[in-house]
């Protein structure tokens, strides 16, 4: 995110499941600021994209390698089952590739 897209930033909050709370914590900055960033009213400080670049980065960094664990297993259909609320991100990006991949997979509990 070198250059700053109302859009893209939308996108970034979306895959990783923030909400506009937990964004602009991440950004060190109010909401009403990250409000203004995803309007196009205002533009972040490099610092800000700096903070939310790194996250993004880390985000997909998890997905990558939760994805690698899981194909190691050879479980067919791949059992994505979330333990903490910060799992979920992940494992929706993950079933978004699995279904791409169209690797079986279940979510939850879901029996096969």
């Amino acid at each position: 995110m070198s250059t700053y897209d109302p859009a893209y930033l939308a996108i970034i909050k979306s895959q990783m499941g923030l909400s506009m709370r937990e964004l602009a914590h991440l950004a060190g900055v109010n909401e009403r600021r990250v409000r203004a960033w995803l309007s196009g009213e205002s533009n972040p400080s490099t610092a800000a994209i700096e903070k939310i670049t790194a996250a993004h980065q880390q985000f997909h960094t998890q997905v990558g390698h939760r994805l690698a664990q899981l194909l190691r297993t050879r479980t067919r259909p791949i059992r994505l089952e979330p333990t903490t609320a910060d799992d979920v991100p992940v494992l929706a990006a993950i079933a978004i590739i699995l279904t791409y991949r169209e690797i079986p997979h279940v979510i939850g509990s879901t029996p096969p």
